[in-house]
């Protein structure tokens, strides 16, 4: 990633056929602080491109081979030079033209003859942008590191304190003091979940997750995520059904991923439940997709709500003594959209709420 200091010279590439048009260039920045790199044809900026990074590109429209609609083109195709202002510079002064440069991905244009103030004017607010663009992504990058490192230095207290409880969990204990165990086991199964949550949200946001495909059948899967909620779910006396449809075809997915998603469904389903209360998982397959949904019988979803409730980090009060963070619902979204499915909320009749996720066979 290319980082600008005010020591540094900003290159700037000028894009043209004709040597005098860049020496014209040249002479009306020559008292800025510019590293100017010259470029005679599309082709020559493309090679250029793979061995130096450029914090802004002037580039003439009416060239021949590539011309600089094309070379604009293919320039913001390119995820690692996308980022780079682009200035057309041309002789065509019709809208249509202009609206086709932009369409193209121009940043900017200046019309020929060039006169210098403006160059030098639409020069500098192009490197602004340039250089802002450069701090986020710095600033992106620092808060991926920091997150990945409280991530870990977090796993290994809840990795002690899980290691602690199951040796307690062994022992023989009264009957109060097994549930205060059992309160430990879960709420530490709780907060390792919200700690994974945040790191691979913070692995999506970088555009570095990676799907562990494999072929699973779903059912068993769901039905061992029931089995790790069976303690608080005698606690609360509360059912979950199993509603699922027969053949079920296995599905390929990532399947740690798509256990973690629906295991959130079901504690959130769970934690906003009543006493004496079921919650029903179906599963079945469509045409082309697995249709996964968990139905609950508790307060249900505002119409408001469910414009917001996938949203990371948004906060909201389901009850009168919950309020949640919706990170693990956003955790779910996420997963889901990475796998190519959907997930949405309906309401549950005569009460409650409905999750529902679809996933594509893939072959």
């Amino acid at each position: 990633m290319l980082q600008h200091d005010a020591t540094s010279q900003p290159k700037v590439l000028v894009v043209d056929d004709e040597p005098n048009n860049f020496d014209v260039i040249e002479v009306l920045l020559s008292q800025e602080n510019y590293q100017l790199h010259y470029a005679c044809s599309g082709q020559n900026v493309i090679q250029r491109l793979n061995k130096m990074k450029y914090d802004l590109i002037l580039l003439d429209i009416m060239m021949p081979d590539l011309d600089g609609m094309q070379v604009c083109r293919q320039i913001k195709a390119e995820k690692e030079c996308a980022h780079i202002p682009i200035i057309m510079v041309t002789a065509l002064d019709s809208k249509d033209d202009l609206a086709k440069a932009l369409s193209a991905g121009a940043d900017d244009f200046i019309a020929k003859p060039l006169n210098g103030q403006e160059l030098r004017a639409r020069v500098k607010s192009m490197l602004r942008i340039k250089f802002a663009h450069d701090r986020i992504q710095s600033l992106l990058a620092l808060r991926e590191e920091m997150t990945n490192a409280i991530v870990h230095d977090l796993r290994n207290p809840i990795t002690a304190i899980m290691l602690a409880n199951s040796g307690l969990e062994m022992m023989p204990l009264c009957e109060p003091a097994k549930r205060k165990v059992q309160r430990i086991s879960s709420a530490s199964i709780r907060l390792r979940n919200l700690v994974d949550n945040i790191l691979i949200l913070s692995k999506v946001e970088a555009g570095k997750l990676d799907l562990n495909w494999q072929t699973v059948d779903v059912c068993n899967l769901s039905l061992q995520v029931i089995n790790d909620f069976q303690v608080i779910l005698a606690t609360k006396q509360i059912t979950i059904i199993t509603n699922f449809a027969q053949p079920i075809m296995n599905l390929k997915c990532d399947a740690d991923l798509l256990r973690r998603t629906i295991d959130n469904l079901i504690s959130n389903a769970i934690k906003f439940s009543p006493p004496n209360s079921t919650i029903t998982l179906s599963i079945k397959p469509l045409t082309d997709k697995l249709e996964i949904t968990v139905a609950d019988q508790g307060k249900g979803v505002s119409p408001h709500l469910k414009q917001t409730i996938f949203q990371k980090y948004a906060s909201y009060d389901l009850s009168c003594s919950v309020v949640a963070i919706g990170l693990g619902l956003s955790f779910c979204k996420t997963v889901i959209e990475a796998h190519g499915g959907e997930i949405s909320v309906a309401d549950n009749q005569p009460k409650g709420a409905i999750f529902k996720i679809t996933l594509p066979f893939l072959s």
